[in-house]
């Protein structure tokens, strides 16, 4: 599975990562980092959730708290999910080659659709040439919703 890494995470200003780490509730199957600043820190997975939501289980029991030590390694998925839930909308993605004229570089384009099938509009920019690596694709764009939404 591809997931952004904590390099990637911890270069956003601690304003963006504060929008990810609020909106992020963990889950079982998630992976994290807990305490980046050790050098031995291994990648952990959320094994259980219990109900009142306030700490989650690694695999092997040990208890964890949503800090800012806490670094949410985000999937493909995850961004997609983030970027809906931030802008009401639904997420299109399209791959555009060298063919289609509007585009410079060939890569991924993403937009964002709200409303049903017949009547929709596009109310955010369209992100266009994000490279051909969707999990950074959608991380780019989700890095931009998370910067509007501090403005």
């Amino acid at each position: 599975m591809k997931y952004i890494s904590a390099e990637e995470f911890l270069s956003q200003p601690k304003s963006i990562q504060k929008v990810f780490l609020n909106w992020w509730q963990p889950e079982f199957g998630d992976l994290f980092l807990d305490d980046y600043s050790d050098c031995d820190s291994m990648i952990n997975i959320v094994g259980c959730v219990p109900i009142n939501k306030k700490h989650f289980e690694d695999h092997s029991g040990d208890i964890h708290y949503k800090t800012e030590l806490t670094i949410p390694l985000f999937s493909e998925g995850q961004l997609r999910q983030f970027i809906e839930d931030k802008t009401s909308c639904i997420l299109e993605t399209n791959y555009e080659g060298r063919e289609y004229k509007k585009i410079k570089e060939p890569g991924y384009c993403v937009y964002l659709r709200k409303g049903t099938d017949e009547d929709y509009i596009y109310p955010f920019e369209n992100f266009e040439e994000l490279g051909d690596d969707l999990l950074q694709a959608y991380w780019q764009v989700a890095c931009k919703i998370a910067e509007k939404e501090l403005n």
